[in-house]
């Protein structure tokens, strides 16, 4: 995990350290389901739960905290019209929780989100070709967060996501 050294005086002050003792558990479930020959559905679920075990440092104790980025819950939703002549259009919604940023600092937990994404393209024997609008309603999200340290406040930073 990544923390602020004592004293940093810039947010973007790292450094890696590992922790003592953590356990994670968790699940995912995926299906799909083909309406017809056109026509596919499929969804997903992700659970996780994480937790620092035995952490300190810098006479710090992280103990008990969940991991930095872990999002509890993450889900998808999309469907795919297939034509006949190579081309498709999919479309699907992409959901993550709200998940803890910086270890040990209040307030810098990130909201939960939702993006709508589409993809259209054709497909050909072995090659195809393929258009992306990710979060196309332009919703701004807070993926993670940094903070300066006291008496300054907290950056926080937004980005799109890459993925569809």
């Amino acid at each position: 995990m990544t923390i602020a050294p004592a004293g940093a005086i810039h947010p973007l002050d790292r450094f890696v350290v590992n922790a003592g003792e953590s356990h994670v558990y968790g699940f995912e479930l995926e299906g799909k389901y083909a309406v017809n020959h056109n026509w596919d559905l499929s969804a997903g679920v992700g659970y996780s739960k994480t937790e620092f075990d035995d952490f300190e440092n810098n006479g710090v104790d992280y103990s008990g905290e969940e991991f930095q980025f872990a999002r509890n819950w993450t889900g998808n939703v999309a469907s795919t019209w297939r034509f006949a002549n190579g081309w498709f259009l999919n479309g699907n919604v992409s959901y993550a929780s709200e998940g803890a940023t910086l270890l040990n600092t209040p307030n810098t937990e990130t909201d939960a989100y939702a993006l709508v994404n589409m993809k259209v393209g054709y497909e050909q024997d072995n090659w195809g070709a393929y258009l992306y609008a990710n979060n196309l309603f332009d919703r701004e999200y807070v993926p993670s967060a940094s903070a300066k340290t006291p008496p300054t406040a907290t950056l926080f930073t937004a980005i799109h996501a890459p993925w569809a």
